[in-house]
């Protein structure tokens, strides 16, 4: 029959949660002592024990195991009606006892700290590396997701210190009923390590990683404030930081996660946001040489006369050396570029080639056109299809084309007239 001692004065619980987690009726203040029980299973950072006789009403207790050690001596005798309770040997079950302090447990390396914030943001005269171990304090005061401690025993010349809730236990602490004022109490996210793990910087396999990147956790549970998942894993962003970081990367199957529904929700719309493809923004196009056109100031060579259009002041103005004469022309040459992207849809969204757009009245008379020809107005265009003769253009855009349109051996003429009219140039 397995015998537990318990070494120290120390908290029994109904799960391995901490004890200040817990309501005052899933816990049990505990003096040193032993007691018999019927079965006593090593669950990594606690024992489970299954007493023999009850104790604070239940036979089922949790203990962590730093406080208590297992051994199987042989059982005593049974005691007669009225004798010592077989349950237990030695066991101090008193609350008035005037030697119980109040103690904080230390379950593992941490930092105490003058503030309760990262303590990778405060200098080394204001925070303190402290094993794991036992203190005996003088009281303690909530702090969010810090408890300020006053020590009975000072460290570095201080008596009062924060130290992060997740990295201790409490004992024999005054069990305290919920006043019917207070407020609920907040329920914080976690994160629970089921078993011996390594969080790392990045999701590769940790051979691949260096010491620096990585670090072995034992079994316990994290306070967190964001849990991403990324495949196999979870990007957990911690309260407080672990080796001088608050992001690290745990493997899935390792770990489960309380009280944490609304942060998994939030960490599953981010991941599912960053698979999306975001639209490619294409680089801004380069301008050109700026001229200046009647009726819309300043403009590059190379912007679009149309927005989202395909046909460019340049191709308008014969690389900005044909500046239209007044606003009337410019809003033709406009008006024109609308129309050609029509004729561009018309012809299968071929690329065009201008050859002669807009010609100032002394170009037009140097190159031989015609006195009146609708170039010098700026609503007629000759230009080439890719991979289309020009009568081929011409036989595709008649039935629809309104205006004058006419074809040579080497382009195709279109204007904006108002009336139709066909001619060729053989």
């Amino acid at each position: 029959m397995p015998l537990l001692r318990v070494k120290q004065p120390t908290v029994f619980k109904i799960s391995e949660a901490q004890s200040f987690m817990l309501p005052p009726d899933d816990k049990f203040n505990v003096r040193a002592g032993e007691l018999w029980a019927s079965e006593i299973v090593d669950s990594g950072s606690h024992y489970r024990v299954n007493l023999q006789q009850e104790l604070g009403g239940r036979k089922q207790w949790f203990v962590f195991r730093g406080h208590a050690e297992v051994s199987y001596p042989d059982p005593p005798d049974p005691t007669p009606s009225g004798g010592e309770d077989l349950g237990s040997r030695g066991l101090d079950k008193s609350d008035d006892d005037d030697d119980k302090k109040l103690t904080i447990v230390v379950t593992k390396g941490t930092v105490f700290k003058t503030k309760p914030e990262d303590s990778s943001t405060l200098p080394d005269s204001e925070k303190i590396s402290v094993a794991a171990g036992e203190y005996t304090i003088k009281q303690l005061e909530e702090a969010g997701s810090h408890i300020k401690v006053q020590l009975i025993e000072p460290l570095d010349n201080r008596i009062e210190w924060f130290v992060f809730k997740g990295h201790l236990d409490l004992v024999n602490l005054p069990i305290k009923e919920p006043s019917k004022d207070e407020p609920e109490p907040v329920i914080e996210p976690t994160v629970k390590v089921l078993q011996d793990t390594i969080f790392k910087t990045k999701t590769i396999q940790s051979a691949d990683l260096g010491e620096n990147e990585k670090m072995i956790v034992a079994p316990g549970s994290f306070l967190i404030k964001g849990a991403k998942p990324d495949g196999k894993h979870y990007l957990l962003t911690l309260v407080d930081p672990l080796e001088e970081r608050t992001e690290w990367y745990a493997f899935g199957e390792h770990i489960e996660f309380e009280d944490a529904d609304d942060i998994l929700e939030q960490g599953k719309a981010a991941a599912k946001e960053e698979e999306e493809p975001k639209p490619v923004t294409p680089p801004p196009r380069p301008r050109g040489r700026m001229i200046n056109i009647p009726g819309y100031g300043q403009v590059g060579t190379n912007d679009l006369i149309i927005p989202g259009g395909h046909f460019t002041w340049s191709e308008a103005t014969k690389g900005g050396s044909r500046i239209p004469e007044n606003a009337t022309i410019s809003r033709n040459i406009v008006r024109m570029a609308k129309r050609m992207e029509e004729v561009r849809s018309r012809l299968g969204n071929r690329s065009i080639s201008i050859t002669s757009w807009y010609r100032p009245p002394a170009v037009n008379r140097a190159i031989g056109g015609a006195s009146r020809s609708t170039h010098i107005q700026g609503y007629a265009v000759d230009f080439n299809a890719s991979g289309l003769s020009p009568r081929s253009v011409q036989r595709m855009l008649d039935p629809w084309w309104s205006g004058g349109l006419g074809y040579g051996r080497t382009f195709t003429h279109l204007d904006d007239r108002g009336y139709r009219t066909r001619w060729n140039y053989s």
